[in-house]
């Protein structure tokens, strides 16, 4: 008996395994790299401005490093969590009066919203971003 069992998960625990790290031809890996361009005043810190400031962040998908299904629908700018701007078309830029936040450091996510093919996707970036007091 004990060699009928023996037997058995020999022949069928190899199987079982097999079946289970199949994985099915039509997912394909997607990969979106996107691209963020500011008017930020202060060159070491490109998400830095002074109060007054208009901010203006544009995000491009990067198309050499992207794969060629990858196309973003649209963008989403938050601030300390509140949504500030949803950008429904290329270039999806986010123009801001920075003097409608406080001075000091809060933090800046884009959400960008894309698809390949049939997929659909949203990435995540976050940076810090500073309103420095107005210059005299």
């Amino acid at each position: 008996m004990t060699k009928k069992i023996l037997t058995f998960l020999l022949l069928f625990l190899p199987l079982m395994a097999w079946a289970g790290s199949a994985q099915p031809e039509n997912e394909a890996d997607y990969h979106l790299d996107m691209g963020f361009k500011t008017n930020g005043t202060n060159p070491k810190q490109a998400f830095s401005w002074y109060e007054g400031d208009v901010i203006k962040v544009t995000a491009a998908k990067k198309e050499a490093t992207s794969s060629k299904e990858a196309e973003v629908l649209y963008v989403e700018y938050y601030v300390d969590g509140d949504l500030i701007h949803k950008a429904t078309e290329a270039p999806f830029q986010l123009t801001y009066d920075s003097r409608l936040i406080s001075t000091g450091r809060h933090r800046l996510l884009t959400k960008v919203y894309w698809k390949a093919k049939r997929h659909r996707f949203v990435s995540d970036f976050k940076w810090n971003l500073d309103i420095l007091p107005a210059a005299d």
